[in-house]
């Protein structure tokens, strides 16, 4: 297997190449004064499974939002690596017209400083991880862009946003402020998800996600009782969807935690996180408390005393 280092950006775009398709941009662009050139205020990357025709449908459901000082511009590559040379370069033009591009000026950067963070990000929706890219908003230099962004609240306003960079968020899918050091931020959407956890007595099926293409899945099981770790499991994702766990030991309301690895990129695509129900647990107590009384009115009473008084056995007596 090759090794991948995650810290890298080549070596995470090379590990989920099978499945990726296009490249979806979204540039947000400034005009400081009238005549000068469009100078990029942030672009973000959207790496997808989707086909570039699927990305350029979504993008002509956005209004357009432009004015002589601001505007925003969408586009969809097909994926290539090859194709981040000219955002690398500090190179970004946008066709207008067949025969028209728009250049926009950008700062040169080396992709090696784009990182990934360290957590999850939920925006608009979307939950991913970001690669974002280090120091490259120098203050001094962005003053002039931000003193512009400010002075759009009117063109903000009119899309039904309080302000640019709330549009932004919206637009672009990230959280941008003035003190954001960065001009580029690309993103690698989770292409595998945990959809499901299902307890059965001692038995956990988990339900997975996943591009057929993409290989190199790995989930990671974590049954905690009182913070203290109780059982341990890892199990590499292959052919079925489906995987099954045997889990000994469970008690009522210990925490399991999944984790979806993609080994080959080192990310964390998704985390779930379930509490072990009543119901599901298989001891010979509970077993007999069930005949005595239902677990689901016992959960009502523990959950919900407030409706039941001062009396829980009157409410049996009543049920």
């Amino acid at each position: 297997m090759t090794y991948y280092d995650p810290d890298q950006l080549h070596s995470v775009l090379i590990a989920f190449t099978p499945v990726l398709k296009s490249i979806d941009v979204r540039t947000a662009v400034v005009c400081p004064s009238s005549g000068e050139e469009l100078q990029n205020l942030i672009t973000v990357i959207f790496l997808s499974d989707r086909t570039v025709d699927e990305i350029k449908a979504e993008q002509k459901q956005i209004p357009e939002v432009k004015n002589n000082y601001f505007r925003i511009f969408y586009d969809a590559l097909p994926y290539k690596y090859s194709n981040f040379d000219r955002f690398f370069d500090g190179e970004i033009s946008f066709p207008v017209l067949s025969s028209i591009q728009i250049p926009i000026k950008a700062r040169k950067f080396n992709p090696l400083d784009l990182k990934v963070t360290s957590s999850q990000e939920w925006v608009n929706g979307l939950l991913s991880y970001p690669l974002k890219s280090a120091d490259l908003g120098i203050e001094e230099d962005r003053k002039k862009l931000w003193e512009t962004v400010y002075n759009q609240s009117g063109l903000a306003k009119r899309y039904g946003f309080p302000s640019i960079p709330e549009l932004i968020k919206n637009y672009l899918k990230t959280e941008y402020t003035h003190g954001t050091r960065k001009d580029f931020e690309i993103v690698i959407p989770p292409l595998a998800q945990i959809q499901n956890l299902q307890f059965s007595e001692n038995q956990l099926t988990v339900k997975v996600r996943k591009p057929p293409k993409l290989e190199g899945l790995q989930l990671n099981l974590l049954l905690q009782h009182d913070s203290r770790p109780r059982w341990r499991n890892t199990r590499e994702i292959e052919e079925t969807n489906n995987l099954k766990f045997s889990v000994n030991g469970m008690l009522p309301f210990d925490v399991l935690t999944v984790e979806l690895i993609h080994r080959y990129s080192g990310l964390t695509l998704d985390r779930a996180y379930e509490t072990v129900p009543l119901q599901n647990v298989s001891e010979p107590f509970v077993k007999t408390l069930d005949a005595f009384c239902s677990l689901e009115k016992i959960k009502k009473m523990l959950f919900e005393p407030e409706k039941y008084g001062k009396s829980p056995e009157k409410y049996l007596r009543m049920q």
